[in-house]
């Protein structure tokens, strides 16, 4: 496995990228006094993995590349990599797309499934994780808080556009998103989907709230992240 990635401290002026280090020599060490939200866009050739501190002053993302056929030597390769970031750490929720089934693609699917149950099983595995929060969101969920609606239709099926509405949230990963280490932005997908369920959640407590108080139901929104992860 090769690992890419970028790791931002945004308070700090700080911008560390890196180019396809083998998974034995990744060595990323978070502060044990913050915790973190952990998500994973699996995959059986590359995985996306990103990291934000709940405070949002820590934020990271990587692509993890298979570089042999040997699916089951990544998978066990992207567990020890996921061991290595989480050890001793205070992990908030840990979090994963549910991939919805898609017509003609019953192989990929399947695929994705199974990652799915691994990971599943690393979370009972890895103490970090286990006492974590697991959630699952599927992908039309997730995107709605990430698109920029205002730049036109159908960016949600478009990997590129949305590594670039990430980008529009959190510019400082600009310069990795142009290298394009990953042809479907495996790691800004895997951001997509920790922000996403960040807004989600919180749009459901909205509404929650709203409802039992009588008032109508409001949304997160792209300007919410701009906000939030600019401020």
């Amino acid at each position: 496995m090769r690992v890419s990635g970028a790791i931002s401290i945004p308070r700090a002026n700080y911008l560390h990228e890196m180019m396809c280090i083998p998974e034995y020599d990744l060595n990323i060490k978070l502060s044990t006094r913050l915790s973190y939200d952990v998500s994973l866009d699996q995959s059986s050739t590359c995985t996306g993995i990103a990291i934000v501190s709940v405070d949002n002053n820590i934020r990271i993302i990587l692509d993890c590349m298979r570089d042999t056929g040997d699916r089951d030597e990544f998978y066990r390769e992207l567990y020890r990599v996921l061991k290595k970031i989480v050890h001793g750490q205070k992990i908030r929720h840990i979090i994963c797309e549910n991939p919805p089934p898609v017509q003609g693609q019953k192989y990929s699917s399947r695929l994705l499934l199974e990652l799915l149950g691994r990971i599943s099983a690393w979370v009972e595995e890895i103490p970090e994780l286990r006492a974590a929060e697991f959630g699952k969101i599927f992908p039309q969920s997730w995107k709605p808080f990430i698109i920029n609606k205002e730049k036109g239709k159908g960016r949600d099926k478009v990997k590129a556009l949305i590594a670039e509405d990430i980008c529009d949230i959190l510019p400082e990963f600009n310069t990795y998103r142009e290298r394009h280490v990953s042809k479907d932005y495996d790691g800004f997908d895997a951001m997509g989907i920790l922000l996403g369920y960040r807004a989600y959640t919180v749009s459901l407590c909205i509404n929650t709230t709203n409802m039992v108080d009588g008032g109508s139901c409001r949304d997160s929104s792209f300007s919410y992240f701009l906000h939030r992860y600019r401020a």
